[in-house]
């Protein structure tokens, strides 16, 4: 019985030199306790995964021209002071009664109406791109309706007299934009600058 203990300790002696000889062997048991496994020829292998990435900013939209954006603050606050206000319907009353100038909306762009309220008294603006088969019919339009044309402002200017108020009416085609203006000639200029920018 006094042997018992020295057997048992031998036994686990014998088990440690096992353990160490077989991880010195590189035996099936020491390579599963080190080795990754390998993946099997029937299993896929795992698909790598993407590293997270800061989101980024989308692009700032450029805001759309609106019809204070045609003329400059000192015409605003001069309409302002004269008690002259912004109209909303201008295009909807130009599309009902078939007018050239709803076409400004039409094609992109922008008509605009100041005026004093109740009254004749208005000043319009309009601006758009316009392609080389509108701008050409919308100028033969012009010149079948009288409409006296001349070359200005780097373009082809049609004027008449207003029916309704004193002045004139007036379309600038220039390039791929065309413009409208029942003010003073010069206001082509700002609207030209602006439609630039």
């Amino acid at each position: 019985m006094s042997d018992i203990p020295g057997i048992a300790s031998r036994a686990v002696m014998v088990v440690l030199s096992i353990v160490v000889l077989g991880g010195c062997t590189g035996s099936p048991v020491a390579e599963t306790l080190t080795a990754p496994s390998k993946p099997s020829a029937s299993a896929p292998a795992p698909a790598p995964t993407a590293l997270p990435t800061a989101p980024t900013a989308a692009p700032e939209a450029e805001r759309p021209l609106e019809c204070a954006d045609l003329l400059s603050r000192d015409a605003l606050d001069s309409y302002a002071r004269s008690g002259w206000l912004a109209t909303d319907d201008l295009y909807e009353r130009s599309a009902m009664s078939g007018g050239m100038i709803a076409h400004f909306v039409d094609y992109g762009g922008l008509l605009c109406q100041w005026g004093i309220p109740r009254t004749d008294a208005t000043d319009i603006y309009g601006a758009s791109p316009i392609n080389a088969a509108q701008s050409k019919t919308h100028q033969a339009e012009l010149v079948a309706q009288g409409w006296e044309m001349s070359e200005q402002f780097g373009g082809t200017v049609y004027q008449k007299e207003r029916v309704e108020q004193s002045g004139h009416e007036s379309f600038l085609f220039l390039d791929d934009h065309w413009f409208y203006i029942t003010s003073e000639l010069a206001a082509f200029t700002l609207l030209i600058d602006k439609m630039a920018a």
